[in-house]
């Protein structure tokens, strides 16, 4: 005995394959067809998601309700087809204009969320935690050695025109502050820089030997070190030139280097995933810089009490990340519904 089975693949071509496969699809199913098997590519995919997503829960309907045969299944292939006609429109159902503008404020709220909030939520919780890490690692290295002297007389000077609450802070203070976080000689800074790129070259070429040669296991550690060491180069270097360099230069050439980062990013989608890498290490490279030297950007000038919040606040983020990752799915389901 054997078994015949139809599959059915539905072509791509935007919204002209999307009315092609509907209309083949009804064919189909006014001859009572049973499709076993759905391909479906892009403009297709709108066809055959939409009706087997229809299909699941009319189905699951009948299951429970007990109503079988062939007219409950043309009434429910008539309802499809109709609701599909309703909602041909581009995007929303403009058909009824109160309704297209709540799809539409619903579709931008999703873009929305999808490329703004949640790639901020997702790749700024990590700022403040690696500001700490690199502060704490390497932010000895990366300030210079100071006289404290004098930075406690210069700032005693300056709190005479502060705030009360500034002025509870002693001298004393303020010079064990400056101990605390003293830097070291500007040779040392360099020694650090060409170690992590010496590093950075070795295990870089030892992953493409190994990558290449029968020893696959190990070209995925000696990848990960060679990638830890890079970024390490990267949150290092940055936040030093920032403060050596790039803070001299006018402010809106600063801004300027994130501006045509973002442009790349629109224009140039080929390059879409290492602008935006660029973009994140650029940002994370201002806080790294806010922290360890404790500076000021855009305004904010540093305080310890403020980074701890934030600290805080960035655990909170980390925690509900894969919460916001999955409600982005979840409400692209709802609304194709």
């Amino acid at each position: 005995m054997t078994t015949t089975e139809t599959g059915l693949a539905f072509s791509g071509g935007g919204i002209r394959s999307a009315a092609f496969c509907s209309g083949v699809l009804r064919r189909l199913l006014e001859r009572n067809v049973e499709v076993d098997y759905l391909s479906c590519v892009s403009g297709g995919g709108y066809t055959g998601t939409a009706y087997l997503d229809w299909k699941y829960r009319e189905e699951k309907k009948t299951s429970h309700e007990g109503d079988e045969g062939e007219d409950h299944r043309a009434k429910w292939h008539d309802d499809f087809f109709r609701y599909m006609r309703e909602r041909a429109g581009y995007l929303c159902h403009w058909e009824k204009p109160l309704e297209g503008i709540l799809d539409t404020i619903v579709l931008l709220g999703l873009v929305l969320l999808v490329n703004f909030i949640e790639p901020i939520i997702m790749w700024g919780s990590y700022a403040c935690p690696i500001a700490y890490i690199i502060d704490l690692l390497f932010g000895k290295y990366l300030r210079e050695k100071l006289n404290c002297d004098d930075v406690a007389a210069a700032k005693s000077g300056q709190q005479r025109n502060a705030s009360s609450r500034d002025q509870n802070v002693t001298t004393q203070e303020i010079r064990q502050h400056c101990l605390s976080r003293q830097g070291t000689k500007d040779s040392d800074t360099i020694i650090l820089f060409s170690i992590l790129l010496i590093l950075f070259i070795i295990f870089f070429i030892l992953a493409r030997k190994s990558s290449r040669t029968r020893r696959k296991r190990y070209a995925t550690l000696l990848s990960f070190i060679h990638t830890t060491l890079a970024i390490f180069l990267a949150l290092t270097f940055l936040p030093f030139a920032i403060h050596d360099f790039i803070v001299k230069i006018p402010l809106w050439t600063q801004y300027l280097i994130a501006f045509l980062a973002i442009i790349v990013w629109f224009f140039l989608p080929l390059l879409r995933t290492k602008t935006s890498y660029v973009l994140i290490v650029y940002f994370y490279s201002y806080v790294i810089y806010w922290k360890v030297y404790e500076a000021n950007i855009v305004g904010i000038p540093f305080s310890a009490e403020l980074f701890h919040r934030l600290l805080f606040v960035s655990g909170f983020a980390l925690w509900i990340v894969p919460l916001v990752t999955a409600s982005h799915v979840r409400l692209m389901h709802v609304y194709n519904r």
